[in-house]
Order: C-alpha cells, then sequence, then structure tokens
C-alpha cells in the first residue's frame, strides 16, 4: 500500500472519450489505499457514472471542462466533480445507475451548484476487502 498525500486534481475537455482518465486515475488511488478487487470497481464504476452525467458530447472545440478532485479521508476516497457554466438542471441519473450507486458507495450526490454541474462521491473499503 503507498500513502497517498495531497489532491490529485484532473482538468479535461467534457467529452466522453476523456472519461477513462476518470477511470484510470479513481483505479489507481483506490489501488493505493490499498482498496480490495470489488471496492476499486465501485469507486471506478461510480466516477464514470457520475462524471459521465455532467457530459454532453453534442458540445464540440474548446467548450467546457470536467474538473475531478481526488482527496483521501482516513481511508476513504472522496471524489468532487464540476463542470462549469451550464444552463439548467445536471441530467437525472438512469434509475439502473441511481441504484448500483447507492449499493456500491459510502454517500453520493449530484446537482448544481453556482451555475455549475456538480458531483460528490465517498467510497471506502468494505469490510470484506
Amino acid at each position: 500500500m503507498t500513502e497517498v498525500r495531497g489532491d490529485i486534481v484532473l482538468s479535461f475537455p467534457a467529452q466522453s472519450t476523456n472519461l477513462r482518465i476518470a477511470r484510470l486515475t479513481a483505479s489507481s488511488v483506490a489501488t493505493d489505499l490499498g482498496f480490495g478487487l470489488d471496492d476499486t470497481e465501485d469507486l471506478r464504476v461510480a466516477v464514470t457514472e457520475l462524471a459521465g452525467a455532467l457530459i454532453d458530447d453534442e458540445e464540440a472545440g474548446d467548450g467546457p471542462r470536467l474538473e475531478l478532485r481526488f482527496r483521501i479521508e482516513d481511508q476513504t476516497v472522496v471524489v468532487e466533480g464540476r463542470r462549469s457554466s451550464v444552463d439548467g438542471e445536471v441530467p437525472d441519473l438512469d434509475p439502473i445507475a441511481r441504484e448500483l450507486l447507492n449499493v456500491t458507495t459510502d454517500e453520493h450526490s449530484l446537482g448544481t451548484e453556482d451555475g455549475d454541474w456538480t458531483f460528490s462521491v465517498r467510497k471506502g473499503p468494505s469490510a470484506a476487502s
């Protein structure tokens, strides 16, 4: 297990092809904390679903960016996402994705804040790990 220090902040164009960057980072942080395979996969999927909800591939060019902040609180990974300068409410999650997040994360949210679309997810290791 590697000691993780400081926040990891990613910023990339809000396009679905870039979600692999978010997935890879989530997996790496969870592995460094010593999460088991199932918990690592749960975090990876949660970050993918929530970050994906903030993406609209119809906007091209130098459009909006997605910023993700990964931080460690004790043995828990907290990921916060933000896409700035968007109009309207954040798209709703698919009901299956919502249920999956309810089962696999400690806490999650998806919403708007100061004209930005945002999400947060909190995931610690399960007792079986």
